[in-house]
Protein backbone atom coordinates (compact mmCIF):
# COMPACT_ATOMS: atom_id res chain seq x y z
CA UNK A 1 0.00 0.00 0.00
CA UNK A 2 1.33 3.35 -0.86
CA UNK A 3 1.55 6.31 1.44
CA UNK A 4 -0.56 9.38 0.85
CA UNK A 5 1.12 12.57 -0.13
CA UNK A 6 0.16 16.10 1.05
CA UNK A 7 -2.91 16.84 -1.13
CA UNK A 8 -4.18 13.29 -1.07
CA UNK A 9 -3.83 13.24 2.71
CA UNK A 10 -5.75 16.45 2.96
CA UNK A 11 -8.50 15.16 0.62
CA UNK A 12 -8.76 11.87 2.55
CA UNK A 13 -8.92 13.73 5.88
CA UNK A 14 -11.62 16.05 4.51
CA UNK A 15 -13.63 13.10 3.14
CA UNK A 16 -13.26 11.23 6.44
CA UNK A 17 -14.33 14.33 8.35
CA UNK A 18 -17.40 14.72 6.15
CA UNK A 19 -18.35 11.06 6.59
CA UNK A 20 -17.75 11.24 10.34
CA UNK A 21 -19.77 14.49 10.53
CA UNK A 22 -22.64 12.91 8.57
CA UNK A 23 -22.60 9.87 10.89
CA UNK A 24 -22.59 12.11 13.97
CA UNK A 25 -25.47 14.21 12.57
CA UNK A 26 -27.58 11.19 11.54
CA UNK A 27 -27.04 8.90 14.49
CA UNK A 28 -26.25 11.20 17.42
CA UNK A 29 -27.30 14.83 16.88
CA UNK A 30 -30.72 14.26 15.21
CA UNK A 31 -31.97 11.74 17.84
CA UNK A 32 -30.74 14.00 20.64
CA UNK A 33 -32.58 16.99 19.12
CA UNK A 34 -35.77 14.94 18.80
CA UNK A 35 -35.44 13.85 22.43
CA UNK A 36 -34.79 17.45 23.46
CA UNK A 37 -37.96 18.60 21.66
CA UNK A 38 -39.99 15.82 23.30
CA UNK A 39 -38.65 16.84 26.72
CA UNK A 40 -39.58 20.47 26.06
CA UNK A 41 -43.15 19.44 25.14
CA UNK A 42 -43.38 17.35 28.30
CA UNK A 43 -42.13 20.30 30.37
CA UNK A 44 -44.73 22.60 28.77
CA UNK A 45 -47.50 20.08 29.51
CA UNK A 46 -46.36 19.75 33.12
CA UNK A 47 -46.15 23.53 33.50
CA UNK A 48 -49.74 23.90 32.21
CA UNK A 49 -50.90 21.25 34.67
CA UNK A 50 -49.06 22.96 37.53
CA UNK A 51 -50.62 26.31 36.60
CA UNK A 52 -54.09 24.73 36.44
CA UNK A 53 -53.67 23.07 39.84
CA UNK A 54 -52.25 26.26 41.35
CA UNK A 55 -55.14 28.31 39.97
CA UNK A 56 -57.63 25.79 41.35
CA UNK A 57 -55.94 25.85 44.75
CA UNK A 58 -55.83 29.65 44.78
CA UNK A 59 -59.51 29.82 43.87
CA UNK A 60 -60.38 27.44 46.70
CA UNK A 61 -58.01 28.42 49.47
CA UNK A 62 -60.83 28.72 51.97
CA UNK A 63 -62.41 25.24 51.81
CA UNK A 64 -65.24 26.18 54.17
CA UNK A 65 -66.23 29.08 51.89
CA UNK A 66 -65.99 26.79 48.87
CA UNK A 67 -68.18 24.18 50.57
CA UNK A 68 -70.67 26.92 51.47
CA UNK A 69 -70.71 28.06 47.83
CA UNK A 70 -71.40 24.48 46.70
CA UNK A 71 -74.16 24.14 49.30
CA UNK A 72 -75.75 27.41 48.11
CA UNK A 73 -75.59 26.27 44.48
CA UNK A 74 -77.20 22.95 45.41
CA UNK A 75 -79.96 24.77 47.31
CA UNK A 76 -80.67 26.99 44.27
CA UNK A 77 -80.74 23.92 42.02
CA UNK A 78 -83.13 22.15 44.41
CA UNK A 79 -85.46 25.17 44.36
CA UNK A 80 -85.36 25.34 40.56
CA UNK A 81 -86.03 21.61 40.16
CA UNK A 82 -87.59 20.27 43.38
CA UNK A 83 -88.33 16.66 44.32
CA UNK A 84 -92.11 17.31 44.14
CA UNK A 85 -94.15 19.43 41.74
CA UNK A 86 -95.51 21.55 44.63
CA UNK A 87 -98.32 22.81 42.45
CA UNK A 88 -99.74 24.92 45.28
CA UNK A 89 -96.45 26.78 45.75
CA UNK A 90 -96.27 27.43 42.01
CA UNK A 91 -99.83 28.77 41.88
CA UNK A 92 -99.04 31.02 44.85
CA UNK A 93 -95.96 32.31 42.99
CA UNK A 94 -98.08 32.90 39.89
CA UNK A 95 -100.66 34.85 41.87
CA UNK A 96 -98.01 36.89 43.68
CA UNK A 97 -96.29 37.86 40.41
CA UNK A 98 -99.64 38.72 38.83
CA UNK A 99 -100.58 41.02 41.71
CA UNK A 100 -97.14 42.59 41.80
CA UNK A 101 -97.23 43.44 38.08
CA UNK A 102 -100.94 44.46 37.80
CA UNK A 103 -101.92 41.40 35.76
CA UNK A 104 -105.59 40.37 36.03
CA UNK A 105 -105.64 36.57 36.13
CA UNK A 106 -108.79 35.16 34.54
CA UNK A 107 -108.13 31.43 34.51
CA UNK A 108 -105.37 29.07 35.64
CA UNK A 109 -105.78 25.50 34.42
CA UNK A 110 -103.28 22.83 35.46
CA UNK A 111 -103.23 19.98 32.97
CA UNK A 112 -102.25 16.34 33.24
CA UNK A 113 -98.83 15.63 34.71
CA UNK A 114 -96.47 14.15 32.14
CA UNK A 115 -93.41 12.02 32.77
CA UNK A 116 -90.30 12.33 30.66
CA UNK A 117 -87.18 10.39 31.62
CA UNK A 118 -86.51 11.34 35.28
CA UNK A 119 -88.80 14.38 35.26
CA UNK A 120 -92.40 15.19 36.07
CA UNK A 121 -93.77 17.97 33.88
CA UNK A 122 -96.90 19.93 34.74
CA UNK A 123 -98.31 22.11 31.96
CA UNK A 124 -100.39 25.03 33.28
CA UNK A 125 -102.52 27.20 31.01
CA UNK A 126 -102.83 30.78 32.27
CA UNK A 127 -105.28 33.33 30.84
CA UNK A 128 -105.04 36.97 31.87
CA UNK A 129 -105.38 40.62 30.79
CA UNK A 130 -102.79 43.34 31.18
CA UNK A 131 -100.92 46.13 29.42
CA UNK A 132 -97.85 45.57 27.28
CA UNK A 133 -95.37 46.70 29.93
CA UNK A 134 -97.16 44.76 32.66
CA UNK A 135 -96.85 41.64 30.49
CA UNK A 136 -93.11 42.21 30.11
CA UNK A 137 -92.70 42.73 33.86
CA UNK A 138 -94.79 39.63 34.63
CA UNK A 139 -92.73 37.44 32.29
CA UNK A 140 -89.50 38.86 33.71
CA UNK A 141 -90.75 38.14 37.24
CA UNK A 142 -91.47 34.52 36.28
CA UNK A 143 -88.07 34.16 34.67
CA UNK A 144 -86.29 35.56 37.72
CA UNK A 145 -88.14 33.34 40.18
CA UNK A 146 -86.27 30.51 41.86
CA UNK A 147 -88.47 27.89 40.18
CA UNK A 148 -87.63 26.59 36.70
CA UNK A 149 -90.56 27.73 34.55
CA UNK A 150 -90.71 27.25 30.79
CA UNK A 151 -93.04 29.30 28.63
CA UNK A 152 -94.06 26.75 26.02
CA UNK A 153 -96.65 28.74 24.09
CA UNK A 154 -97.98 32.29 24.06
CA UNK A 155 -100.99 33.87 22.43
CA UNK A 156 -101.50 37.62 22.76
CA UNK A 157 -104.41 39.60 21.29
CA UNK A 158 -105.44 43.20 21.77
CA UNK A 159 -108.88 43.54 23.30
CA UNK A 160 -110.44 46.84 24.43
CA UNK A 161 -107.07 48.61 24.66
CA UNK A 162 -105.55 45.84 26.79
CA UNK A 163 -103.81 42.62 25.94
CA UNK A 164 -105.65 39.30 26.31
CA UNK A 165 -102.93 36.71 26.90
CA UNK A 166 -102.85 32.95 27.06
CA UNK A 167 -99.63 31.28 28.23
CA UNK A 168 -98.86 27.60 28.49
CA UNK A 169 -96.28 27.29 31.25
CA UNK A 170 -94.42 24.15 32.22
CA UNK A 171 -92.98 23.44 35.65
CA UNK A 172 -90.68 20.56 36.41
CA UNK A 173 -89.82 18.25 39.30
CA UNK A 174 -87.74 15.12 39.71
CA UNK A 175 -89.71 11.91 39.21
CA UNK A 176 -87.90 10.05 41.97
CA UNK A 177 -90.88 7.88 42.92
CA UNK A 178 -93.79 6.42 40.99
CA UNK A 179 -96.31 8.56 42.85
CA UNK A 180 -97.25 11.89 41.32
CA UNK A 181 -97.68 14.84 43.70
CA UNK A 182 -100.52 17.17 42.73
CA UNK A 183 -100.91 19.07 46.01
Amino acid sequence: MRQLAGMEWLAAAAAGSLVLGAVVMAFIHAPLQAERQACREEVRTLQRQIVAVTNYQNAHLDMSAYEQELTDRQARADKALPEELAQGDFLLLLQREALRHHVALQQVTPQTVQKQADLQILPVEVKFCCTYFDLLDFLRGLRESERCIQVERTAVHQQDGRLACVLLLRIYAWAGTDSVDND
